[in-house]
């Protein structure tokens, strides 16, 4: 029963080969189809992925042209904050309040709200590219507006038929420059639009408030969240001040310490701490307009002077908001041409 060394070695090398035969083909065949697999798989493309969704990012707006545009006369002029270079920017066809146009965030376009020439006691907003000739676009009744933060919408402001002062009734409402749609906004009743925050997220509003006695009318201040609903109220002293200006980071607003006035405000929205802006010229009877600088680090604000007899003089002034480092960039004397509205963008 024991097998030769040698038997032994010849049979194992026998069955060896035959093994390598029997299964040789098998392999080469297995082996061909594995590469014509790695084949196919390289020659077919790889299956796109999938877009991850952009980050919701509430990042810095796009920087305008820090250029401060105000009304001299029937036209609307750009100027350096430093007074330089001052150019005409675009013909008018009236003596324009900051109230009555707005700039749009690059400052490129501006939004025009004048009387209606078939009913004057109304008024229409028409919206053109400052600097460039070029018909307006007529968006429709308002006599308030203002852009959103990108530029895109504008949110007018619709008093009744009748005028402003006519009823405290007012409709607000989103509106698209390109297709003209428009899209109604609601606020409380007796709130009237005066501001909208640089992020869109919040409205400043005032609200007319009666008095004690039930006939002196005051105005209160609230800063709205864009459903309507109160986010702050600005001060509940119930001064007379007019229409505020929401800082660039909404946290402060500069306002006119009433009608006709020559007297400005800054008001910290969360204390409702009240800081005076100093230095306004003695000459003024008013102040006219006012506006914040793009990084709110500067405001700017034009004033008059009528005398009884004379010459209208105006001015249109840079300064810090406590009113320090005043410097005076444009003036203006005479009967017709008053400096007027000021924008900063």
């Amino acid at each position: 029963g024991v097998v030769p060394a040698g038997v032994a070695a010849l049979a194992h090398g026998a069955i060896r080969a035959m093994t390598v035969r029997h299964f040789l083909p098998w392999a080469a065949g297995l082996l061909a189809a594995a590469f014509a697999a790695i084949g196919v798989a390289a020659a077919r493309p790889e299956p796109p992925t999938p877009p991850k969704p952009a980050a919701a990012k509430a990042g810095p707006l796009p920087p305008g042209p820090n250029k401060i545009v105000f009304c001299r006369g029937l036209n609307l002029h750009r100027i350096d904050p430093d007074g330089k270079n001052e150019a005409d920017g675009l013909k008018t066809d009236a003596h324009l309040d900051s109230e009555d146009y707005c700039l749009s965030p690059d400052g490129r376009w501006v939004a025009v709200c004048s009387p209606d020439q078939s009913d004057p006691s109304a008024k229409r907003v028409r919206i053109r590219e400052l600097g460039k000739d070029g018909s307006w676009t007529d968006l429709g009744s308002g006599d308030r507006a203002f852009w959103s933060c990108d530029g895109t919408e504008l949110l007018l402001a619709v008093s009744p038929a009748g005028g402003p002062g006519s009823s405290p009734k007012r409709s607000h409402h989103l509106v698209n420059p390109t297709t003209k749609a428009r899209t109604e906004v609601k606020l409380p009743a007796g709130h009237h639009l005066c501001d909208w925050s640089r992020d869109g997220k919040f409205f400043l509003t005032t609200q007319l408030v009666a008095g004690d006695d039930g006939k002196e009318t005051t105005c209160r201040h609230c800063v709205l969240n864009r459903d309507g609903t109160e986010h702050q109220a600005v001060a509940d002293d119930r001064r007379q001040w007019g229409a505020g200006r929401l800082s660039p980071d909404g946290t402060r607003v500069l306002f006119v310490d009433g009608p006709g006035q020559a007297k400005l405000t800054v008001v910290e929205v969360a204390t409702g701490r009240a800081t005076p802006v100093g230095g306004i010229p003695g000459a003024a009877d008013q102040v006219f307009s006012y506006c914040w600088g793009p990084d709110g680090k500067r405001i700017a604000y034009t004033w008059r002077a009528r005398p009884a007899d004379g010459e209208c003089e105006s001015a249109l002034v840079v300064c810090d908001p406590d009113g320090r480092n005043a410097l005076a960039i444009a003036s203006e004397k005479t009967t017709a041409a008053a400096i007027g509205g000021v924008h900063w963008r």
